[in-house]
């Protein structure tokens, strides 16, 4: 049996919250009176950092939607100018550039405010002065006057948790956890406005401390179009929601951790999601007359073969990304040593496609200086032809989409040296292109496959599938 459905409503025929003019509301002259209070360092906070809390707390009116982050990273280009800020920050730039213009539907520019505003992740102010301004920051919500407040941050837990002042009205928009819903959503604040609360997790979460889960990115995704859906007053949640919410708590416990995955951890992680992709190849090249698209559709979604590629992909590409933002004399040899595994356990996932796709033989491997490919293209090619011949439609759309994979993985190499030692030059950043374009197939062909399943069987992609290649391809 499935998890119960949380927090299900039957759509309105009206918003949630009827249109108002638009007032006008103080709380962007309150961060800006808030910034100019404040002392960082015996200094004045600049001018620049001031500005950009303003414009992410825009527009200046009541209502519409709000984020609750928990502070600002400690090295934004402030002197460039907020739309720099939001586009070098992983969150902002997942919320305002990613997510947002997708899955809101023309709901209202939301409002981007910080518990604690104009501190630092270094810094240590005493409790006094966080209670302050923690608490300015619950009077800009109550100046907004938002319809829907999304919760993404929580007080620090375990060892930090001394440092957290945990009194004030401003635990009343704390987020719960990865995967938790209010059980009573709808907050009143102390003027009789009621706010509906949202529970979602800090995008940093996803972008920076597990850049291999794709589940959260999605489920960051959905709690984000629960707030405009509420907001509209057309939300329905439903049992793939609550199972997606189920899945990411259940993974996020068995991982906590509070510091970034390091290169042998995503090394590992990349590995265990190529042999996922591998063993699932296999019965679908097999299986060439089975002609049920329901049983083909929940086949494929049981398999989750687009979380596995689209996992790989975050894997290799953030290898890559940490690859690149290091010199080389300066990674040590743990780290070396996992970047040369990821390779060989590229070439191996090849050699496994190949075999597979040309029915157990392996062609000879390329020797020639500049040739590209692990395997000569013609081979692959009159290999994958031959084994096209006998698939129904659903298995032949399969088969291309795995071929595809196989090609053009293959041609990711090159042939370098072949003396004393034969070599191949790759760039690991290709991979996680080509497997992030098999994910996006692979989500497509059960869009198409999902009418037609006799059940309506819902996949837990269903709804967020289009946003992969903006969440995995512009940052991580």
């Amino acid at each position: 049996m499935g998890p119960t459905t949380t927090g299900a409503r039957e759509p309105s025929p009206q918003p949630l919250h009827a249109p108002r003019k638009c007032s006008s509301s103080r709380h962007l002259r309150m961060i800006q009176e808030l910034g100019y209070s404040l002392r960082r360092g015996g200094q004045a906070i600049p001018r620049d950092e001031i500005a950009t809390a303003a414009y992410l707390a825009r527009p200046d009116t009541k209502g519409g939607i709000c984020f609750i982050l928990q502070q600002p990273a400690d090295h934004h280009p402030y002197n460039l100018g907020a739309d720099s800020v939001i586009e070098s920050s992983p969150t902002l730039r997942a919320l305002l550039i990613e997510i947002w213009p997708i899955v809101s539907c023309g709901a209202p520019s939301p409002t981007v405010l910080d518990r604690l505003p104009f501190v630092r992740s270094y810094e240590e102010p005493d409790l006094d002065v966080r209670h302050y301004i923690q608490e300015r920051t619950f009077a800009m919500i109550e100046a907004k006057c938002p319809d829907v407040v999304v919760c993404m941050w929580r007080y620090k837990r375990g060892n930090g948790i001394a440092q957290e002042d945990r009194t004030g009205n401003v635990a009343a928009v704390e987020g719960l956890g990865v995967g938790q819903v209010f059980g009573r959503p709808t907050h009143v604040m102390a003027s009789g406005h009621r706010i509906v609360r949202v529970n979602a997790f800090h995008p940093s979460f996803a972008m920076n401390y597990n850049p291999d889960l794709s589940c959260l990115r999605q489920l960051l995704i959905l709690e984000v179009a629960q707030a405009c859906g509420l907001y509209r007053g057309d939300w329905l949640n439903k049992r793939w929601m609550d199972e997606l919410r189920e899945r990411c708590k259940s993974i996020t416990r068995e991982r906590s951790r509070a510091q970034e995955m390091d290169v042998p951890q995503l090394a590992i992680e990349y590995k265990r999601n190529l042999e996922s992709t591998a063993a699932f190849v296999e019965p679908q090249i097999e299986t060439s007359h089975d002609h049920d698209p329901a049983i083909r559709y929940r086949y494929l979604v049981g398999k989750n073969i687009t979380e596995s590629l689209n996992n790989a992909s975050l894997c290799i590409r953030a290898i890559h990304c940490m690859g690149e933002s290091i010199d080389p004399d300066d990674i040590d040899k743990t780290s070396s040593e996992a970047i040369e595994n990821s390779s060989r356990y590229t070439i191996g996932f090849v050699h496994r496609l190949v075999k597979v796709l040309l029915i157990g033989s392996e062609p000879d491997r390329n020797t020639s200086i500049g040739c590209i490919g692990l395997y000569d293209a013609s081979v692959i090619d009159a290999g994958l032809r031959a084994r096209r011949q006998n698939y129904d439609v659903t298995a032949a759309k399969i088969h291309k989409i795995l071929g595809e994979l196989c090609r053009r993985m293959n041609s990711s190499f090159t042939v370098g040296e072949v003396y004393p030692k034969r070599t191949f030059r790759f760039t690991l950043y290709e991979w996680s292109k080509i497997l992030l374009s098999t994910a996006i197939d692979f989500e497509k062909l059960l869009s198409e496959l999902a009418p037609l399943s006799k059940n309506g069987f819902q996949s837990d992609m269903d709804g967020i599938t289009n946003f992969f290649d903006t969440l995995c391809l512009d940052r991580t």
